[in-house]
């Protein structure tokens, strides 16, 4: 009798892990992957990723979204597979940005202008700033930082002004910002 025997190796697949430095985010907020475990990767779904194709992108999702790595070893050409859900937070109609309090529109470079932040990640959103009699000092959509100035150009007096912060989406914040000089 004859027998012919062949010898089959298998080269196991990489084993891929993945972390972020958050998991979950704010709307218009994001997160830093990384995969480590393979030699090159392709991430899915790559619409809200900065690459699919490196190690570590940043993710920006829209919404909670599980994020897949394939991980490839370039010796073996093995594919290993790692997953991560990044996890949007719902703020309710509550708009997710920080608006300071007070700012000195006064030249010397420090708080100089009235930023918002995170606003610029909502471009749909219109910000509205009042004077005490309810006049429309300043009006911006998209977002743009505040000088302290009027509408027409003139520079407002110290005191208080309130905002409104209106979005397409519903969305919304309102409070007062101080003029302070």
């Amino acid at each position: 009798s004859f027998t012919n025997s062949i010898d089959v190796s298998t080269n196991p697949a990489p084993d891929v892990t993945i972390t972020a430095d958050a998991t979950n985010v704010l709307p218009g907020g994001s997160a830093q992957l990384e995969a480590s475990g393979a030699d090159s990767y392709t991430w899915e779904p790559a619409e809200t990723l900065s690459n699919a194709n490196i190690a570590n992108p940043v993710a920006t999702p829209t919404e909670t979204t599980l994020y897949t790595a394939y991980g490839t070893l370039l010796t073996t050409g093995c594919v290993g597979v790692g997953t991560i859900t990044i996890e949007l937070q719902d703020t309710g109609d509550e708009l997710p940005v920080t608006a300071p309090v007070m700012f000195s529109p006064n030249g010397d470079n420090t708080n100089d202008t009235w930023i918002i932040e995170n606003m610029t990640t909502f471009p749909d959103c219109k910000v509205t700033v009042f004077n005490r009699n309810g006049s429309v000092v300043h009006e911006a959509q998209p977002y743009v930082e505040w000088d302290g100035r009027n509408i027409d150009g003139t520079t407002l007096s110290e005191g208080a002004y309130y905002y409104v912060i209106s979005c397409e989406d519903g969305k919304s914040k309102s409070g007062s910002v101080s003029i302070i000089y």
